[in-house]
């Protein structure tokens, strides 16, 4: 089993659920090699609420075709590049039945998958916005710097 924690992974093997969502939505199913910690799925699910983080981590599973639809056909239909890696985070699930958690029934899964290879950079509307946000915390940050007792340190221009 792998534990909760986050990896770098490739995909396996894919497919579809045996059933659909409570909507009738199909659930795309993706094994993941762990490297020397084993296998674990990840479930990707098609409805208005997570479609676009799923198309997301489809393409960072390397998905290229413009028809959803060869998913269906496993590896044989060759939709997902089974040599990209992708960084996944693994967390602890619990089965529900009937909308309730069942006792003792802890699974691991895979929440989160990520393109491989750092940090995604900002667009530069998207960066002024953060610049502005962190801005409004400096006066935080010295007060903060002051009751530890840190003094601040010239920043070195590249």
């Amino acid at each position: 089993m792998v534990e909760p924690g986050k990896y770098t992974a490739k995909v396996a093997d894919w497919g579809f659920a045996n059933k659909p969502d409570k909507d009738g939505n199909p659930i795309i199913e993706v094994h993941f090699d762990v490297e020397g910690q084993g296998s674990v799925r990840w479930s990707g699910f098609m409805n208005e609420k997570n479609i676009n983080r799923t198309l997301e981590s489809l393409l960072y599973m390397g998905f290229t075709s413009p028809d959803l639809s060869v998913l269906a056909d496993g590896i044989p239909g060759g939709a997902l590049n089974r040599e990209t890696p992708v960084n996944i985070e693994v967390a602890f699930q619990q089965k529900k039945v009937d909308g309730k958690y069942v006792n003792d029934t802890k699974y691991t899964q895979v929440k989160w998958i990520n393109k491989a290879g750092g940090v995604k950079a900002l667009d530069p509307q998207a960066k002024a916005e953060v610049k502005t946000k962190l801005l409004n915390l400096n006066g935080l940050l010295a007060q903060k710097r002051q009751e530890f007792g840190v003094t601040t340190k010239k920043q070195v221009e590249l």
